[in-house]
């Protein structure tokens, strides 16, 4: 493994690079970081070149106040990618990091998508304001992220929920294959989410997987490595 810290966009990212050969690029949810992904990084390095990095304001990644839409995290990979010399990547992204993956895809040249415990949901002003309260103090009050995440937390809620399904992403069309992963037990993105994904994007496959949650990546990390490999080669 090779890890370093790449400068892009003011910022400075976390980057884990494993494996040689083809690159995959992946990209955790928000709150996440690089280690979301250890189980498929152990899984699929030995056929791959697999790289992953901190979004701004994760794991080791530099924290500004501001700066978290998807058009900045699309930017920051973008950069990040030409500094690493790679043209039509491969994204991974997992939950918040497929609306990445989608953003950048409507931006830039890839390859292919492979879309895991992901989708298009906005919440009404209502439940906004009435879900705003409780997701802020559930992660204050968490015993499993420390207190200096509170800040990301809300500027990532907010986000999350007034903009980041913007018409771009619902109505461009993306014309590389796009595989999507879901959990039949995922409660943050259940497979309806999905199947609406499948539904716009035209080259797009979906597999439900029986019993996974919102965090498969790391409960079903073999299955999904032999689902992307499949994709992959084909």
């Amino acid at each position: 493994m090779v890890s370093r810290y790449i400068k892009v966009n003011k910022v400075n990212l976390f980057v884990r690079e494993h494996g040689v050969n083809r690159p995959l690029v992946f990209i955790h949810g928000a709150l996440g970081d690089t280690h979301n992904w250890d189980e498929l990084i152990a899984n699929l390095s030995p056929q791959y070149r697999v790289i992953a990095y901190d979004l701004r304001g994760h794991g080791r990644s530099t924290r500004p106040p501001f700066g978290y839409s998807l058009k900045i995290l699309a930017e920051d990979l973008h950069e990040l990618l030409d500094k690493l010399g790679i043209t039509r990547p491969v994204l991974v992204g997992h939950s918040y990091g497929g609306l990445i993956a989608l953003s950048y895809a409507v931006r830039y040249e890839v390859d292919k998508l492979i879309l895991i415990a992901s989708g298009l949901r906005t919440l009404s002003l209502g439940r906004r304001l009435l879900v705003g309260p409780l997701f802020i103090g559930y992660f204050m009050w968490s015993e499993f992220i420390s207190r200096r995440w509170l800040w990301i937390a809300l500027d990532f809620f907010i986000f999350m929920q007034l903009a980041c399904i913007t018409p771009e992403l619902i109505s461009t069309e993306i014309s590389v294959p796009v595989l999507i992963i879901c959990g039949d037990r995922d409660r943050i993105y259940p497979p309806k989410y999905s199947m609406e994904l499948r539904d716009k994007l035209e080259r797009s496959q979906l597999v439900v997987i029986q019993g996974a949650g919102h965090m498969m990546i790391k409960t079903h990390a073999e299955q999904i490595a032999r689902i992307m490999v499949k994709f992959l080669e084909c």
